[in-house]
């Protein structure tokens, strides 16, 4: 009997398998301690810097959050996220004329999600890059397909047992195991290169 080998899938190939691509949501949730998020972006981001998962911010991002901040929470605390932002210890991701084609066809494959340009862009350099996750509140990254974390509500409330095995299992996720590979088998083939 002969057995075919059947070639390799593209699932789980990545330059950034560890990598989270920060979104505004997650970044206001952080800047902003009324923010509904604020517990599970802490929480989450405790998590990210536990495990030494690799944090990245595109222009847009870091555009849309100094806007929201600045007049959501004023002019000092805009200026201390820039000044945090350009530390010198955040990966900050440049856009590129292909992020924006691709996120122009974005936003039309998936019309129906109503996805701003910046959530659009952010999810072409995550493709670019193969960057394994988005740390986001914003349901348009599931609903198109990538893995947002977290997946799951982080809050101090819901401290049991179950969340913290869910807590292992995004880690697990995170650090390229089995299952990272089996989850990234769920997002759309035609955006492998």
């Amino acid at each position: 009997m002969v057995v075919r080998q059947l070639p390799a899938l593209p699932v789980g190939r990545t330059l950034y398998p560890r990598a989270v691509l920060m979104d505004t949501g997650a970044l206001v949730a952080l800047a902003n301690r009324s923010d509904t998020n604020h517990t599970a972006a802490a929480d989450c981001l405790q998590i990210i810097a536990q495990h030494r998962l690799p944090l990245f911010v595109s222009l847009p991002t870091i555009y849309e959050t100094h806007h929201r901040l600045l007049f959501d929470l004023g002019p000092n605390r805009a200026r201390r996220f820039l000044e945090a932002v350009y530390d010198g210890l955040t990966n900050i991701v440049r856009t590129i004329d292909e992020d924006e084609k691709e996120a122009r066809r974005l936003i039309d494959r998936y019309g129906a999600l109503r996805l701003t340009l910046t959530d659009a862009v952010s999810m072409a350099v995550m493709t670019r890059l193969r960057i394994g996750a988005c740390f986001s509140f914003d349901v348009h990254f599931l609903q198109a397909g990538y893995i947002r974390i977290p997946p799951f509500h982080l809050s101090r409330q819901n401290g049991s047992r179950g969340a913290r095995a869910r807590v292992l299992r995004w880690a697990s996720i995170l650090r390229g195991d089995a299952v990272f590979r089996f989850v990234g088998a769920t997002r759309s083939i035609s955006r492998w290169p």
